[in-house]
């Protein structure tokens, strides 16, 4: 079943952690172009329902789920996921983000990877961390380099990216930078990355992405209910 795509709440809500909760599952990732792409995602591969939500970066992460675990309906929840970028350092990210769980109430995984059964405010609830990308440091636009780095377009790309550094140009983001350049080529050049996805910039069904797809099927039981269907929204 695929997300019946939720009225997105304002900034300040999401901030808050305030949003309701409409849906058993809860998917949280950390920004509104994590949103939109990984909604895009459930929707081109049939995943399960769940509900998508950004914590708003890293550093909010904690806030958030301080609000979240006080939101009426947290008690209905019986998963949780959290996308997370590693970037420089995967085991640090790793941790940071059980120990926000953790300072939560929330029991955090073991490890990265499938959710576990852990103990939540006297309850069970299975918790998942997906740190990306899977191997290494990075981000969620490591990723997505790779869904276009067999392309003409990656070569291209790579020249590009060449070209700056023997120009002495610092790169201070090398993913970000590679999604850009190509999304430059794309018929709306200047989108960003969740946007882009709306405008079919993304192979959503490249093999680099089957690590997220298999999480949110692994936080996602086949009896995951909403508790009401929110009206569809693009």
């Amino acid at each position: 079943m695929n997300d019946p795509e939720a009225p997105e709440a304002d900034s300040a809500s999401s901030r808050r952690g305030a949003e309701s909760i409409w849906c058993s599952v809860q998917l949280l990732v950390e920004g509104k172009d994590d949103l939109h792409l990984i909604r895009k995602l459930i929707k081109a591969r049939s995943l399960p329902l769940v509900q998508v939500r950004p914590y708003n970066g890293v550093d909010n992460l904690r806030r958030f789920l301080a609000s979240l675990v006080t939101t009426p309906g947290f008690e209905t929840i019986t998963s949780l996921g959290v996308l997370r970028d590693a970037d420089q350092d995967p085991a640090a990210a790793f941790q940071s983000t059980q120990d926000a769980l953790e300072a939560n109430g929330i029991e955090p995984p073991l490890r990265p990877g499938a959710p576990e059964d852990r103990e939540a405010h006297g309850r069970t609830l299975r918790v998942g961390i997906l740190v990306l990308p899977p191997a290494g440091a990075g981000m969620l636009e490591t990723v997505l380099c790779q869904t276009f780095a067999d392309q003409p377009v990656g070569a291209c790309v790579d020249d590009f990216l060449s070209c700056l550094v023997r120009s002495g140009i610092e790169l201070r983001n090398e993913a970000k930078t590679r999604v850009h350049a190509y999304l430059s080529t794309r018929e709306r050049p200047g989108s960003n990355t969740g946007l882009a996805a709306s405008q079919g910039a993304w192979d959503l069904h490249h093999p680099a992405l089957d690590s997220i797809a298999d999480f949110v099927r692994a936080v996602a039981p086949p009896q995951s209910r909403p508790r009401r269907r929110p009206a569809a929204t693009d």
